[in-house]
C-alpha cells in the first residue's frame, strides 16, 4: 500500500511544526519508529494482505497524537 505524498508530507510538516521527534512520537503511540518513518516516506511497512488494515490504523494513531483530526488524514 502506497501511502498518498500529501498524507505523509502532512504528518511529517506537523510533527516538525510541534518541534517534535519520530522519539517522541513513537514514545506516545507504542508505534515503532521505522514505521513511522515508513509513514512519513509514503511506503508500506506490512505484507500486502494486512498492510491496508495496520497503515489506517498506524495513521490514525499518528495524526491523534499529533493533533490532528484521523478523519481528516
Amino acid at each position: 500500500m502506497i501511502i498518498m505524498k500529501e498524507t505523509s508530507e502532512l504528518l511529517k510538516n506537523t510533527r516538525l511544526t510541534k518541534n517534535l521527534s519520530l522519539e517522541e512520537i513513537s514514545s506516545r503511540t507504542k508505534i515503532q519508529l521505522h514505521i513511522l518513518k515508513s509513514l512519513e516516506e509514503g511506503t508500506s511497512m506490512a505484507p500486502p494482505a494486512t498492510s491496508r488494515i495496520y497503515t489506517k490504523g498506524f495513521l490514525k494513531q499518528y495524526a491523534t497524537a499529533l493533533g490532528l483530526n484521523p478523519k481528516d488524514v
